[in-house]
């Protein structure tokens, strides 16, 4: 069986407790899934300081499946620059 974690609380205040985790306390969840060989977190841009919560790992083995928010002003247009700016700041 695969487990991913979702990561949303690691960056804004969801959930139950409406309450992020501390640094501290995200990089302890984090590595505790590492640990016990969940090495798949699912995230967003959208999601706070998730992101760059979850580049602290030092664990290079891990897959990280993201969700970029590509809406541009014109709906009907592809903003193809911003489609890339959003990949890279990912």
């Amino acid at each position: 069986m695969k487990l991913i974690l979702g990561t949303v609380q690691l960056g804004v205040d969801y959930g139950i407790s409406k309450k992020k985790p501390t640094l501290e306390q995200s990089l302890e969840i984090l590595n505790y899934c590492l640990e016990n060989n969940i090495d798949t977190f699912d995230t967003a841009q959208d999601y706070g300081n998730c992101e760059k919560i979850i580049s602290n790992i030092t664990n290079k083995n891990i897959n990280i499946i993201t969700k970029i928010n590509f809406h541009s002003k014109d709906k009907n247009l592809i903003d193809y620059d911003l489609i890339l700016e959003k990949v890279k700041n990912s």
